[in-house]
């Protein structure tokens, strides 16, 4: 639900991040090893020349989640 309210009012998220962002995919499918991972948001940064990853979680962070990144 918070990446679909992201998503419904992107160019106002990526303003709040500052200048130089773009956005590439949400749920950006990308293989390690033998499994397919998703990305929650993939955005890319013009100034720094970067892909900036971002994971949404709406609980209490944990070592687990860290992990996923």
């Amino acid at each position: 639900m918070l990446q679909k309210i992201i998503l419904e009012d992107l160019d106002d998220f990526l303003r709040e991040l500052g200048d130089s962002f773009c956005y590439i995919a949400n749920e950006y499918k990308i293989k390690i090893g033998n499994t397919y991972n998703y990305i929650d948001l993939l955005l890319y940064n013009i100034k720094f020349n970067c892909y900036v990853v971002v994971e949404l979680k709406v609980t209490e962070l944990k070592k687990e989640h860290i992990g996923q990144i």
